[in-house]
């Protein structure tokens, strides 16, 4: 839930802060809003870029992590893992935050805060706010797992594959990537309004970058709803073979195609058009990429 924040007059002489774009200090801000009591807000870029900016439909969610890629370089958020899922601590929130009443729902135990901001060599100071004061051997990341996780996950990393040099882990493979990529899709609860649900699935591809062609397929039917196009009934072999030999190419920006095409009447209105015509070659993305004369 939003929370009502003070913006102290000192924040804008704050000359780190200072040096960044206006869209940074906004997004700094935003995460305030959307902490909990503690100063803990969840790290999901999609989920932080629809709460801070619901209505900015045309930011994209790589850019949108950029921003909290400074923000964290500047070290005003403070990444960490728990149970598999991502946080930010924004560093001088209780410094400058004052809550008479905190709500008991918050993010992470308090134990688990100090901990894991422990781990990373920071330490509390009297004013409330973390500092980091040594280079800890700690993971940099905060990394924090349950004991037992702990021992399953270094017992499978000790168990030396096939082919693999002794003592040495196997890699993560491209095809397990892929896999737990497409676990996450299949659990995706994607929002029931299209305009939502438009917003949501291309934060997600922009920033997972998936090379199989499910969710391209999701993406285009709610695009097609928008303007009365043909949408995709089934992905066949022959679908998914061209799609992926589509997203191996450099020049395919696949939201980029749409983009275009959503300012093409000539496009919206030809009965040849659709999704099948985007991925059959090279040839037909580039010329909506290169639009023609009489194709806008």
């Amino acid at each position: 839930m939003p929370r009502n924040r003070m913006i102290k007059p000192e924040y804008w002489n704050d000359e780190k802060l200072g040096s960044e774009p206006e869209s940074i200090q906004l997004t700094y801000i935003g995460t305030w809003t959307f902490s909990d009591d503690y100063g803990v807000v969840k790290g999901n870029p999609i989920w932080l870029k629809n709460q801070i900016f619901p209505y900015k439909q045309a930011l994209r969610i790589e850019t949108f992590s950029k921003w909290l890629e400074a923000l964290e370089g500047q070290e005003m958020l403070i990444p960490f893992t728990l149970r598999g899922e991502k946080f930010y601590f924004i560093r001088t929130f209780r410094q400058h935050q004052s809550v008479e009443k905190p709500s008991k729902t918050r993010n992470c135990k308090e134990e688990e805060l100090t901990g894991v901001l422990q781990s990373m060599g920071y330490r509390e100071t009297d004013n409330g706010s973390w500092h980091k004061v040594s280079n800890h051997s700690g993971n940099s990341r905060g990394v924090v797992v349950d004991e037992e996780k702990r021992s399953i996950s270094e017992e499978k990393l000790s168990t030396e594959p096939k082919g693999s040099p002794a003592g040495k882990p196997a890699m993560m493979s491209f095809d397990d990537e892929e896999k737990k990529v497409k676990l996450e899709f299949e659990k995706l609860q994607i929002p029931a309004d299209q305009k939502e649900a438009w917003i949501f699935i291309r934060d997600w591809i922009e920033q997972k970058k998936p090379q199989f062609p499910d969710p391209y397929v999701v993406a285009w039917n709610i695009f097609s709803s928008f303007y009365n196009l043909p949408t995709v009934k089934a992905i066949n072999q022959d679908r998914r073979k061209k799609i992926r030999v589509r997203l191996k190419e450099p020049g395919f920006d696949f939201f980029t195609i749409l983009g275009i095409v959503r300012k093409s009447e000539f496009l919206k209105t030809s009965n040849w058009f659709g999704f099948d015509w985007i991925i059959k070659n090279d040839t037909n993305y580039n010329k909506i990429l290169e639009r023609p004369e009489g194709w806008n």
